[in-house]
C-alpha cells in the first residue's frame, strides 16, 4: 500500500507481471490496480487470468509479480 497517509477512496496500484525464461521475457503487462482504501489501509487480491505462455517456453521459466516503480531514474548532471 502507499508509504503516504491517504484519504480514503481508490488509490490505482501500479502491479507488473512478467515471465522469462534466461534472458528472453516471454511476457510482460503493467495494470493499475483498484484498491478501496478506508481508514489508511487495506487488503486485496490480486488476479490474472489472461496469462498465455508460448510453447516450449522452457524448464526455468519464472513468473514474477509485483510493484512497478516506473523507469529507473537517470543520472543527475552536475
Amino acid at each position: 500500500m502507499p508509504a503516504q497517509p491517504v484519504a480514503p477512496g481508490t488509490v490505482n496500484l501500479p502491479i507488473r507481471v512478467a515471465a522469462t525464461d534466461g534472458k528472453n521475457t516471454l511476457y510482460s503487462e503493467l495494470t493499475q490496480y483498484p484498491v478501496d482504501v478506508q481508514g489508511g489501509s487495506a487488503q486485496f487480491i490480486f488476479t490474472k487470468a489472461d496469462i498465455a505462455l508460448p510453447g516450449g517456453a522452457g524448464d526455468f521459466a519464472k513468473i514474477y509479480v509485483g510493484f512497478d516503480e516506473g523507469p529507473a531514474a537517470g543520472k543527475k548532471k552536475k
